[in-house]
């Protein structure tokens, strides 16, 4: 009985394509309804119009067995392989009966030497026998170079698992290359080599003497390798402390961070995450802040439900266009598919104004300022990434209306100022203030304004959060209207000037990525869940150790009289380990307490944040911590400003653009400021930094405008500069650089 319930509820909370127009309908579907992995490779496949056949079957392991059981169908059946080389991966597919030699295929691809991978799991997120081109879409990092061989383009249809194996799907070579493509990556199909009489060739005898000596040499580098990396931190088997460097490779650096510092946690389903209690504090705390100073503006909270149908999604075109792709459909209730399909809130303006229309009928009823807190799901499919990039994420929107175009702009930069003070006084991050250009503003407003943050090491800008006015658009869609006395003495109707403005969990990623370090987490300790950490250091000697103890609590007192939120650590394990442990999870301060401390009442302390060690006396200590807690914000944040300006960049001309770009930068530039040139820049910026010539430590893909930033007088006189990508005069400085 509790199985078949719980089979119910994932059938119902199942997100499907959307009902109508939908390539759904094009494939042959499944007795039974695909969940999990394969529902999301499908529902991919699906959004991006791409037909399919599928058969099921039972679970195979080899090529040979898949071929007992989808050898009849019609074209290619697929052998997929999963080889790496250094921080590269590689997803070679071939005809299945082919002999492929798979080294001489290796020299081919540029990876001498190249060997299966062993985080198969890791990267596409599917187990041995799952293999399959279509997993490219859970490889966050995009790390995976998709091969084919050149025989395979021709055929009719390519048979291959939907990320599982038991079931089988048959789409075209064209449409794979879609697939692949949509995940701004490359499908490149090379003539791969096979075997000799399905053997590889034996090598003359002669050069076994030169081998031997060869292998000798380095086996004798391993050693030299192994021996200068005894010892590191960083050392590849340390299991439970970080396993990457910021340097070294950001993106893995950051997986690893938000596991063992116990941020998240993943489940079965790609882009959903678990916010683990350490990050759901700092999510408590960021909302504690803005809800007050909502409040203050007068701003109350309500709650509005989960679903919209699909009339009121549809009324708006402009906003809905901008959200299609990301919307999750309700099909199905059960076994029973819904008379009327239901979708997921992508956000809330569709499921609330309607309810407004009912609601203000006066000019008495205005100013209406609501605010809710909640989840909104967004179902990406192009690399999801903890806090950053996620299916469903935690956010406040807030939703207003005014009488006049003046009371809603007032409110707009309002609510940007409560932004940027958030990231600045609640997690010590600088931001940039402007408005989004028009091709980047919110779908439907009239214009968005934003603050925009930089994420020194991985040469990449995001965008912190926004504040939209939208104008009296949605009003006329919805048919909200007030009355009011005119200036003729007589009722007239009017439509109100709406705004809407969002802060997500995204900031929690933001935060962490500026300030974290190759040792693991670092947070400001206005958001840490546990402040200090006490850590006894006993010996063997009973009554030596109660006194130790002794004052480990009365340390622990005095800070919970301060307000400060501290853990006392008197467990079996070493203090090193203890001391790597805290270190990982991101503790601000750690204060150690030993015998000769006792006998001086002071503590040894070692911030988290730049290594800082010292004594203090343990005499007013709450009021002391506290006041350190004041200077490591402000270090926290002086460091990260640093960053940010740091890697601004002022480029006038095209080629310093372009170079400013490949060293990770972000840029203010002369710009037109035309919808044109925006999509030129980035027409050309993806075509330079996407060429197999161009440099491959630069980062990939197009350049985006971030913002027009408020402070234009900062950057001089744009009417005497040209616009870099035109050469027309130019109107304004924008922000450019590479995003999330």
């Amino acid at each position: 009985m509790l199985s078949s319930k719980v089979d119910e509820l994932l059938n119902f909370i199942d997100s499907c394509a959307p009902p109508s127009g939908s390539a759904a309908g094009a494939g042959t579907q499944a007795e039974t309804a695909p969940s999990g992995i394969q529902s999301e490779c499908l529902q991919a496949l699906n959004s991006q119009g791409i037909s399919y056949d599928s058969i099921n079957h039972a679970a195979v392991m080899t090529s040979n067995e898949h071929s007992k059981v989808a050898g009849h169908l019609s074209g290619a059946l697929c052998k997929n392989l999963f080889m790496k080389k250094k921080k590269k991966r590689f997803l070679v597919v071939f005809e299945h009966s082919k002999q492929l030699d798979l080294k001489a295929l290796g020299k081919a691809v540029g990876a001498n030497d190249w060997r299966q991978g062993s985080d198969l799991e890791a990267v596409l997120k599917v187990k041995g026998g799952c293999v399959t081109p279509l997993a490219i879409m859970n490889d966050e990092q995009k790390l995976t170079q998709v091969y084919l061989d050149a025989s395979l383009k021709n055929a009719p249809k390519l048979n291959l698992h939907p990320c599982v194996n038991t079931s089988t799907i048959s789409i075209t070579p064209a449409d794979l290359e879609k697939f692949v493509a949509s995940y701004d990556m490359e499908l490149k199909y090379v003539d791969f080599p096979s075997k000799a009489g399905g053997a590889a060739p034996a090598k003359p005898a002669t050069k076994a003497p030169q081998q031997q000596k060869q292998q000798k040499k380095q086996k004798k580098q391993q050693k030299q390798q192994q021996k200068k990396q005894k010892g590191k931190p960083n050392q590849k088997d340390n299991k439970d402390g970080m396993q990457y460097t910021r340097a070294e490779d950001f993106g893995e650096w950051y997986s690893d961070l938000v596991v063992k510092s116990k941020l998240i946690d993943y489940t079965d389903i790609s882009g959903c995450y678990v916010l683990r209690p350490a990050s759901f504090y700092i999510w408590e705390r960021i909302k504690e802040y803005m809800d007050a100073r909502f409040c203050k503006l007068g701003v109350k909270n309500a709650y509005f439900p989960l679903f919209v149908s699909e009339a009121a999604l549809m009324k708006e075109k402009d906003h809905v266009e901008g959200f299609t792709p990301e919307v999750a459909w309700v099909t199905r209730s059960g076994s029973s598919d819904l008379a009327v399909p239901i979708a997921v809130r992508p956000t809330s303006e569709t499921i609330m104004y309607p309810l407004y229309a009912k609601w203000i009928r006066s000019h008495q009823d205005l100013p209406l300022r609501l605010n809710q807190w909640c989840n909104v799901v967004r179902w990406e499919f192009k690399n999801p990434t903890p806090f950053l990039r996620t299916r469903e994420f935690l956010w406040q929107e807030g939703h207003t209306a005014f009488e006049n175009e003046e009371q809603a702009m007032e409110e707009v930069y309002q609510i940007l100022d409560i932004y940027a003070d958030t990231y600045r006084e609640i997690c010590a991050v600088p931001t940039i203030k402007g408005r989004k250009t028009e091709l980047e503003k919110f779908p439907g407003g009239t214009m968005t304004t934003t603050v925009e943050a930089y994420v020194p090491g991985s040469g990449r800008a995001i965008q912190g959060a926004t504040s939209h006015c939208l104008g009296q658009n949605f009003g006329k869609m919805f048919k909200i209207n007030f009355e009011k006395v005119g200036a003729d003495g007589k009722n007239e109707k009017c439509i109100p000037w709406q705004n809407s403005w969002g802060f997500t969990t995204r900031s929690i990623g933001v935060m962490i990525m500026n300030h974290s370090d190759d040792k693991g987490l670092v947070v400001p300790p206005k958001v840490a869940e546990t402040q200090v950490v006490i850590i006894p250091i006993l010996y063997k000697r009973e009554e030596q150790n109660k006194t130790i103890l002794a004052m480990a609590n009365e340390m622990a007192d005095s800070l919970i009289s301060a307000g400060v939120r501290v853990y006392v650590d008197d467990g079996p394990k070493k203090p090193g380990f203890k001391y790597n442990k805290y270190e990982l999870q991101g503790i601000p301060l750690r204060l150690e307490v030993g015998p000769k401390d006792v006998a001086k009442r002071s503590t040894k302390f070692a911030r988290r944040d730049n290594g800082e060690k010292g004594f203090i006396s343990i005499e007013n200590l709450g009021q002391q911590v506290v006041t350190m807690f004041e200077k490591m914000h402000e270090d926290m944040l002086a460091k990260a400003t640093k960053n940010l300006y740091d890697n601004i960049v002022k480029c006038t001309t095209w080629e310093d653009f372009l170079a400013a770009l490949a060293k990770g930068k972000i840029v203010i530039c002369p710009s037109a400021n035309t919808d044109e040139v925006e999509e030129d820049i980035k027409k050309r910026t993806k075509a330079h930094f996407d060429s197999a010539d161009h440099d491959a430590k630069a980062l990939s893909g197009k350049a985006k405008s971030l913002c027009i930033p408020f402070d234009q007088e900062k950057w001089g006189d744009v009417s005497k500069q040209k616009c870099i990508a035109s050469g027309a005069p130019a109107k304004k400085w924008i922000l450019y650089g590479k995003t999330y």
